[in-house]
């Protein structure tokens, strides 16, 4: 899941993009970059800002402006847990606009053997050890 979080322009929270500005559409295209991506965060990122680009382009102005918007997914264990990160939308225009959303990883349900698979998989230290194991 994608939560809005803050927005800032020139440094200082805006009141216009936090209370004023629809980001359903941002986060649509953000999400779906999101689950065709859900481990490669290069390419979550670069992917993102290409849709993202393509989308400011469809806005009022937005051949004009020729905006750029990069997406800056932070590895930051929150709350230590891997499965909350902050993304950031960094625009190059005047305003040095800032969005922070945060992004949630979907919790899925793990069978049992899956579990056990992941436990005996952590504590085989080579390829051999495989071969030890008494099934």
């Amino acid at each position: 899941s994608l939560k809005f979080m803050s927005a800032s322009q020139q440094g200082q929270l805006s009141h216009l993009l936090e209370y004023q500005t629809d980001w359903k559409e941002v986060m649509q295209i953000l999400l779906t970059s999101l689950e065709t991506c859900p481990t490669n965060k290069t390419e979550v990122e670069e992917r993102g800002s290409e849709k993202l680009e393509e989308w400011a382009l469809t806005q009022d102005g937005g051949e004009e402006l020729q905006l750029k918007v990069e997406v800056v997914i932070s590895e930051k264990r929150h709350f230590q847990s891997d499965a909350l990160k902050s993304l950031i939308l960094v625009f190059n225009d005047v305003f040095n606009s800032v969005v922070l959303f945060n992004v949630r990883r979907k919790k899925v349900m793990k069978t049992l053997k899956t579990f056990a698979a992941e436990v005996i998989s952590s504590k085989l230290n080579c390829m051999d050890d495989i071969s030890k194991l008494d099934i």
